[in-house]
């Protein structure tokens, strides 16, 4: 059986996309954003999620900030609580989007990234009169579809299989 590369470095996109805009956000992200990403060195693809339901509709109400955990310990005092930060984000973002990396990512990156999407979306200038960087003509085309967006970079220490 062949094997995948290994990721080596995990980048996660935490979005919030309004439901009116969760079409066209998807398609955009599939098509365009992912489509430039695997043109660069080093990236191997991407698994995108949404929130579950069970957070969204707990039998119980919201979710709370604060849970019952059985064996935790917090400043060395078992507490039997977790702070739930699921909990304290369930309003902030709707997507997940964990993007895998055979390797650092390139120092270059973003200059590969912008050259990728420039060939995919060669009508931007046409599309947007007046504008003249392509970074502007992204804003408005991807980023006007979304209400908030952050990101974080991890290093994969190790892979575990059952």
């Amino acid at each position: 059986m062949d094997r995948l590369p290994a990721s080596r470095v995990v980048f996660a996109e935490y979005w919030d996309v309004s439901p009116a805009n969760e079409v066209a956000w998807r398609e955009y992200f599939k098509n365009v954003i992912v489509a430039a990403n695997s043109r660069c060195d080093s990236y191997l693809g991407c698994k995108l999620m949404r929130r579950s339901a069970w957070w969204r509709d707990a039998d119980e109400g919201p979710r709370k900030a604060l849970q019952p955990h059985f064996g935790l310990r917090l400043g060395g005092v078992r507490t039997r609580t977790s702070i739930n930060f699921s909990a304290l984000l369930q309003h902030e973002y709707t997507y997940l989007a964990v993007h895998e990396f055979t390797g650092a990512i390139p120092a270059d990156f973003l200059d590969q990234w912008m050259a990728a999407w420039e060939e995919l979306r060669p009508t931007w200038r046409t599309d947007h009169p007046g504008v003249e960087e392509a970074e502007e003509a992204l804003s408005r085309e991807f980023f006007s579809l979304v209400d908030n967006h952050w990101d974080v970079t991890y290093d994969v220490i190790q892979t575990l299989n059952a």
